[in-house]
């Protein structure tokens, strides 16, 4: 059964956010709430996106309690009482632009995409067949990649970081020909947006460049923008995506009402 709550962001063509997906509610147990016909989405005991009434639209109402996790495009308290403070970016991309990669604004990217595969020197698959059989491969880069991270980086939603690498319902892996595990991508969907959720990648040079490109250019069918998330407090990460050329960024902010 569809979520009453992303149905309604469709029909009122209200721009989702990237935490806006079926899967990503199942996997954050994220509850829906129908208050006198206003939807809410909540964890255990906060209110996450502003609430939508199903014949008005985005509403904050007195029915839900005085804090908003991640607003949406456009989203305006309807009281002068409230505030917000930064939560983190939001990147948009076009797939297309990663076909060509024509122009200096791409040099950097263009070259580095391509030099993974030749400096490994073995040939390469990319695909979504049998995954089933790769859950302890897949535990062992997760392993790997935690390893090699800095050690004042913070991994936000752990566990259903776990779960989307390992049970997630769109991945993809790279492989050589002995079945060597380099990399798997994982995303989902909405209305609007496709959410590139995760690329977790072996300690190889250029290899984050090289998935980051398999999978826009594997999204290019779909006819739907990317959005990529944030940059979680990260200054490498942030970099890493501003050189990717986003179509658009987008401040996420957090609400708080007060004198209710």
């Amino acid at each position: 059964m569809r979520n009453k709550y992303l149905e309604l962001l469709e029909k009122f063509l209200i721009e989702p956010n990237f935490w806006c997906s079926e899967e990503y509610f199942q996997k954050s147990d994220l509850k829906e709430v129908d208050s006198w016909g206003t939807i809410g989405i909540f964890d255990e005991k906060n209110l996450v996106f502003p609430p939508v009434h199903i014949d008005k639209g985005i509403l904050w109402t007195e029915y839900f309690p005085n804090e908003i996790w991640a607003d949406f495009v456009g989203f305006n308290s309807d009281s002068r009482d409230s505030s917000y403070k930064f939560l983190d970016y939001e990147y948009l991309y076009d797939p297309n632009d990663f076909s060509e990669m024509i122009g200096k604004k791409w040099m950097v990217f263009r070259k580095n995409s391509r030099k993974f595969p030749s400096r490994l020197g073995k040939e390469l698959f990319y695909h979504s067949d049998n995954l089933e059989g790769y859950e302890d491969k897949i535990l062992v880069l997760f392993i790997d990649w935690l390893s090699h991270m800095d050690e004042d980086t913070t991994i936000h939603d752990d566990k259903v970081m776990k779960e989307f690498l390992l049970y997630g319902e769109n991945r993809k892996i790279l492989v050589d020909e002995k079945g060597e595990l380099y990399g798997l991508n994982v995303w989902d969907e909405n209305y609007l947006y496709v959410n590139f959720r995760y690329s977790l990648c072996g300690n190889y040079s250029f290899l984050n460049e090289y998935m980051r490109r398999l999978f826009y250019l594997d999204m290019i069918p779909k006819g739907k923008l990317v959005n990529d998330g944030g940059v979680l407090d990260n200054p490498k990460l942030k970099f890493f995506k501003d050189k990717l050329n986003p179509i658009r960024i987008r401040e996420v902010k957090s609400w708080e009402r007060k004198g209710r």
